[in-house]
C-alpha cells in the first residue's frame, strides 16, 4: 500500500517563503483518495496530472488500482526536478514516473487529450508571478475563451482553465484549488463560462477543523467537473471531519444523501453562481439593500509579509518592541468565532500562539525609534524585504497601511 506519512507544514522562515513562491502544499492522503476515486469511475487508460509534486495524487491512484482492478498510465508534468525525484523516496517507482515531463503545463501544454485529470496547482498570488509571465497567461486565456482574466488571478486559475481544454469528451476533472477561484472579482464570467460547457458535478468544502491544509491561511475545496453537457443542478458538501469516509462514498456515487462527516445539499446552478460556489446554498429572496448602505467594506490590511510584521505578543516582547508601535489586529476570518470579538477572543489566540500584534511605526521617524526596533528593521533589510512586491512602493518601506476601527 503507497501511503506517506503528512508533513508540517514551515509556519515562517526560508522554508516557508519558498512555499510560497513555489505554491508547493501537498495534498493529504485523504483527500487525494476521495479525487482518485471520482475521476478512475469510467476506468480510464490514462490519467494526467499537471503538478505532480511530491506524487500524492499517483499514490492514490495506485491504491485505488489495487482495491479496483484498474491500471492506468500516469502522466504528469512539473517544473521543479527536486521534488520529482523526491516523489521516488514516497514510494513510487521510476516506472511510475516515466511519463511525467519537466515542462510548463499552461504555457507548453500536452497535445494530446485526457480521459482524466487530476491536479492541486500551485498556489501562487498574482503578485509573485512575473509581469511578462502574467501577460502570457492572460493572453492565453483571452485568445482560447474570449475571457479577459482581472490580473489578481493567481495562477491555479489559469491551470484549471488549461485543465478543462486538455479534457477529453466525457472525461472527468478533479481539482483542489483556493476557494478565491470562486470569488475573486473574475469569478462570475469564469463560471459561466465553465459551466456552460462543462458539467459541474460537485464543489466540496471544508469546515475549518477539517482543514486539508490547516497551516495554510487560504481555505480550500474541490471541484469535480466532466466534460459533457451541463446540468442545472450539482453537489455541494462540507466536510466536517478530517478523514471522512463519507468522501469517498460521495466521490462515486453524487447524489443528494447524507454521508458520515459530511453535510450535502443538492443546489441548482443558477442559485449556486449567485450567491457563490464556496458558500453554503441560500434560500433567502434578493433584497434591494446592500451591506454597502449600512456599512464600510474593505479588504484588510496586507503586509507584505506576515511573517516580520506580525507577531505574537511574547515574539514582540522577545524584540522589545513597545506596545505602543504595536497594532491588536486579527489574522485570518477563522480565528473569529461568533459575530463578537472580544478580550478573551484575543488571549484565547495569544493562547493558540496566533500573531496578534501588527508591527505599526507610521510617523516615528527612524532615529527616534528604540533601538530594538531599529536593530529589526534593518534585519528586514538583510532580509530583502524593501524589495519585495507589495513592499517596495512604499516610502519608508516599513510604512504600514492603516485603517479606521469601528467605533
Amino acid at each position: 500500500m503507497l501511503t506517506c506519512t503528512p508533513k508540517r507544514l514551515p509556519r515562517s522562515g526560508h522554508a516557508r517563503e519558498a512555499l510560497r513562491r513555489k505554491g508547493q502544499f501537498w495534498t493529504p492522503d485523504w483527500v487525494a483518495d476521495f479525487m482518485a476515486a471520482y475521476v478512475l469511475q469510467d476506468k480510464p487508460d490514462r490519467i494526467l496530472d499537471p503538478a505532480v509534486g511530491e506524487g500524492a495524487f499517483f499514490r492514490a491512484i495506485r491504491r485505488h488500482a489495487q482495491r479496483h482492478n484498474v491500471n492506468p498510465l500516469l502522466f504528469g508534468r512539473d517544473i521543479d526536478a527536486k521534488v520529482i525525484a523526491q516523489a521516488q523516496a514516497t514510494g513510487l517507482s521510476p516506472h511510475d514516473l516515466r511519463h511525467v515531463e519537466l515542462r510548463d503545463f499552461v504555457l507548453d501544454p500536452p497535445t494530446t487529450l485526457f480521459p482524466a485529470i487530476i491536479a492541486n496547482p500551485p498556489y501562487i498570488r498574482h503578485h509573485r508571478l512575473p509581469p511578462s509571465q502574467k501577460q502570457r497567461l492572460r493572453e492565453f486565456v483571452c485568445q482560447s475563451t474570449g475571457l479577459t482574466i482581472d490580473a489578481r488571478a493567481g495562477l491555479h486559475v489559469y491551470f484549471l482553465i488549461r485543465a478543462l481544454q486538455t479534457l477529453a469528451p466525457k472525461g472527468r476533472l478533479a481539482f483542489i484549488v483556493s476557494a478565491d477561484i470562486c470569488e475573486g472579482v473574475f469569478a462570475p464570467a469564469l463560471w459561466q463560462w465553465i459551466c456552460s460547457r462543462y458539467r459541474l458535478d460537485a464543489v466540496i468544502t471544508f469546515a475549518p477543523e477539517a482543514a486539508p491544509f490547516p497551516d495554510v491561511d487560504t481555505n480550500a475545496l474541490v471541484l469535480l467537473i466532466r466534460n459533457t453537457s451541463p446540468a442545472q443542478t450539482f453537489i455541494w458538501a462540507k466536510c466536517k471531519e478530517r478523514n471522512s469516509s463519507g468522501l469517498a462514498a460521495l466521490a462515486t456515487n453524487l447524489s443528494h444523501k447524507q454521508y458520515p462527516g459530511l453535510q450535502v445539499y443538492q443546489r441548482s446552478l443558477g442559485e449556486g453562481l449567485t450567491t457563490g460556489l464556496s458558500r453554503p446554498p441560500s434560500n433567502s429572496i434578493s433584497s434591494r439593500y446592500t451591506l454597502s448602505q449600512f456599512a464600510s467594506v474593505m479588504r484588510g490590511i496586507v503586509t507584505g509579509d506576515n511573517d516580520f510584521f506580525f507577531m505574537t505578543s511574547a515574539r514582540a516582547q522577545e524584540l522589545g518592541i513597545p506596545d505602543a508601535l504595536l497594532v491588536t489586529a486579527v489574522g485570518r476570518t477563522r480565528d473569529i468565532i461568533g459575530d463578537q470579538f472580544t478580550q478573551q477572543d484575543l488571549l484565547r489566540l495569544e493562547n493558540q500562539n496566533r500573531p496578534t500584534r501588527l508591527l505599526n511605526v507610521n510617523g516615528v521617524p527612524f532615529d527616534r525609534l528604540p533601538k530594538s526596533v531599529q536593530k529589526y528593521l534593518k534585519s528586514g533589510e538583510q532580509k530583502g524585504l524593501p524589495a519585495k512586491t507589495l513592499i517596495r512602493t512604499r516610502n519608508p518601506w516599513y510604512r504600514m497601511e492603516t485603517r479606521k476601527i469601528p467605533p
